[in-house]
């Protein structure tokens, strides 16, 4: 128990950890968020037709799939500070290139398989580093903190678009991301390489076996599907139906009537209140 606390006091407060696994998690999952919101935008300028962009998804998702086992291995050799910093460089690169030299399908492909790799390496860091530092009678609590990542990155793709998509370019947008995420890498610890576990000590009492975690995983994987495809595939959806001319509130063309400071009160308020009645209940 001595060990496991003194792992988990870190020197810094617990809140300021569970920041920066949320921005490093929010930060390498953005490219594939902003290429969904923005994909009238890149299908004009880079000639492409909307159905291809079921391609996009596949690159970033894909290369994380098969990059997750040797990220996992890589976040233990390291640890996790060094890992978080170098998916974020990654993904931070990637945003860069992609706004100066994407002007093909493919080379945008290729771009998102890269930050599919970034994006690897950025989740079993931040789990391993969330695991080190809080205790494990809020880890339930911190890991649920740590998915609002996907969301959060799918709403500041959305607002990337009346922002930046239709004013100065998509690839501008593209840019501005790099800029947080920039200030992301820095303020990531670099702490030092996990201490290595013996094969002894590798299996304790409770633990899942195999079996479990290939069944987890399949659950998690279904799950995160939907919610990724709403959020990649929404805009393209309705913009070949015509409803992101029509009705552009949800899609981005035009800010929607909620914009307002009565509108966003109406929209935000309730979802704050029930957010911070909950954690102020943990």
């Amino acid at each position: 128990m001595a060990d496991r606390a003194a792992v988990q006091q870190s020197g810094r407060p617990l809140a300021v950890c569970l920041m920066q696994a949320v921005a490093v998690a929010t930060a390498t999952v953005v490219p594939v968020f902003l290429t969904g919101a923005l994909a009238v935008q890149l299908s004009t300028d880079l000639a492409f037709p909307l159905a291809s962009l079921g391609l996009a998804p596949a690159a970033f998702f894909g290369a994380a799939a098969v990059c997750s086992p040797i990220a996992g291995y890589l976040t233990e050799r390291i640890g996790p500070g060094r890992s978080m910093r170098i998916a974020v460089c990654t993904v931070t690169t990637v945003l860069v290139v992609t706004a100066v030299v994407a002007h093909s399908l493919p080379v945008l492909l290729v771009l998102l398989a890269v930050a599919g790799a970034g994006n690897a390496l950025a989740q079993p860091s931040t789990n391993l580093f969330l695991a080190q530092r809080v205790p494990w009678q809020r880890q339930g609590v911190a890991y649920g903190v740590k998915q609002s990542a996907i969301p959060t990155a799918g709403l500041l793709a959305g607002l990337a678009v009346p922002a930046l998509g239709l004013t100065v370019g998509w690839r501008w947008a593209f840019a501005a991301m790099a800029v947080p995420a920039v200030l992301v890498a820095w303020g990531t610890p670099a702490a030092g390489p996990t201490p290595r576990v013996a094969a002894a000590d590798r299996r304790r009492n409770g633990d899942a076996g195999r079996p479990v975690l290939v069944v987890m995983a399949f659950a998690a994987g279904l799950a995160s599907a939907s919610g990724s495809a709403l959020g990649i595939f929404l805009v393209s959806g309705r913009s070949s139906r015509g409803g992101a001319r029509r009705r552009p509130g949800c899609c981005s063309p035009e800010p929607p009537r909620w914009v307002s400071p009565r509108g966003c009160g109406r929209v935000f308020g309730p979802t704050v209140a029930a957010a911070t009645t909950s954690a102020l209940s943990c």
